[in-house]
């Protein structure tokens, strides 16, 4: 059974190794960050293992299931959580607090929370990235040829330039390019801006969710299979992944708990996603 409490004052190692799998993900989607002695940034220990132990104290993770439902081998459908997570080698206890943090960082990543929008010089970045992946050809007669048509649009209130010509185009691009290695740190053109509560779309609440558990299995690569055992019981962890995030309530759809195919498309749809948002739980 969990624990009642952390004791968030003294070091005690019996809870601290309940907390290994945590841990592990922890430091990787979440370190720390602190500076050598010659201002040089560096990562370390995440502090997102004391912040949940807090927020599980207090009950303020966001969570909307139960460790009996967690346990249970009376599902409604034929393999239960436990069996494949026995089954694969995981210690369910020490799993346990690893749903509860995925589960609360990903609601701190997605639901209510900051939107860190583009920078000047990354729009610059991906309009030059844009332009040079569609000129296919240049010559002195014609200049740069085009994949596609291009068309460079500027819209100010009641007025809109509209710019076709490739050449014109890829020497905007050319010259962006050449500039951009100049711009400092501290440029304007690296600035930031913060939308506040900014909501993300449950497939992304799934993408992360996955690629959080995905991981951990890179971490512990013994525990990744896929056949079955002697009871049919799958060793997937594809589905158990999918099986949980069914399980912890982001999606209501009742395939993912019987198959991995929602979860493979949604992996698939998502697979160059780059999120922009900052996580206000864990920093």
């Amino acid at each position: 059974m969990p624990i009642d409490k952390f004791d968030t004052d003294n070091y005690r190692k019996e809870q601290y190794d309940l907390l290994e799998y945590l841990v592990a993900v922890a430091d990787r989607v979440a370190p720390d960050i602190a500076k050598d002695t010659e201002g040089n940034m560096y990562t370390t220990d995440s502090q997102a293992p004391h912040i949940f132990m807090r927020r599980y104290n207090s009950n303020r993770l966001n969570t909307r299931f139960s460790y009996p439902d967690y346990i249970s081998r009376d599902r409604l459908h034929n393999e239960n959580i436990i069996d494949i997570i026995e089954g694969l080698g995981i210690d369910a206890e020490r799993f346990w607090y690893l749903i509860l943090f995925i589960s609360d960082y990903v609601t701190g990543s997605t639901t209510d929370t900051l939107r860190v929008t583009e920078s000047p010089k990354e729009q610059i970045d991906k309009f030059v990235e844009f332009v040079e992946n569609n000129c296919s050809d240049f010559n002195a007669i014609e200049g740069f040829m085009s994949d596609k048509p291009m068309t460079l649009s500027l819209r100010v209130k009641g007025r809109r330039l509209e710019i076709d010509n490739p050449n014109t185009i890829a020497m905007i691009a050319s010259a962006c390019r050449e500039l951009l290695p100049m711009v400092d740190q501290s440029s304007i053109l690296n600035n930031v801006k913060l939308e506040m509560g900014y909501n993300k779309s449950n497939s992304v609440k799934i993408w992360l969710f996955a690629r959080l558990f995905r991981y951990f299995f890179e971490r512990y690569p013994q525990f990744a299979g896929k056949k079955r055992d002697s009871d049919g019981v799958s060793k997937s962890t594809l589905l158990l992944i999918s099986k949980l995030a069914y399980f912890v309530g982001f999606t209501d759809n009742e395939d993912y708990d019987v198959s991995d195919e929602n979860l493979k498309a949604i992996l698939k749809q998502y697979r160059n996603l780059k999120l922009d948002t900052m996580n206000t739980i864990y920093g």
